[in-house]
């Protein structure tokens, strides 16, 4: 099953935006995924665990710079404590997007 994210036309694939995060040093864990973007498509999100003090959206999209085209930078951040995980410690998938569509309820890009 991909995971494939199509953003503005854009096939992202959101194993090589999770190891970008990874290799900044920046985040302990991250998930990315696509949610549904009026304008977009979809939108690339990353949910992630800050290592050392909380890093800013900001910071951490300065820190990907280097690594990734910008069309595949997450357009939005959210900042998390812990992954959900199932019982074999695998990232619980369905339970992430819930997540990330909670998080994410206050921003409806189809209203002005």
């Amino acid at each position: 099953n991909s995971r494939k994210i199509v953003s503005g036309g854009e096939n992202i694939f959101p194993e090589e935006v999770e190891a970008a995060l990874h290799a900044t040093g920046l985040v302990k864990d991250v998930y990315v995924l696509g949610l549904p973007d009026a304008e977009w498509g979809e939108a690339v999100v990353a949910l992630y665990v800050p290592s050392g003090p909380n890093p800013t959206p900001q910071v951490l999209k300065s820190a990907l710079e280097p690594w990734l085209s910008r069309y595949k930078q997450p357009k939005h951040w959210i900042c998390v404590a812990g992954l959900p995980r199932n019982g074999q410690n695998k990232l619980d998938q369905q339970q992430i997007k819930r997540l990330a569509l909670q998080k994410m309820a206050p921003y409806n890009p189809s209203q002005p």
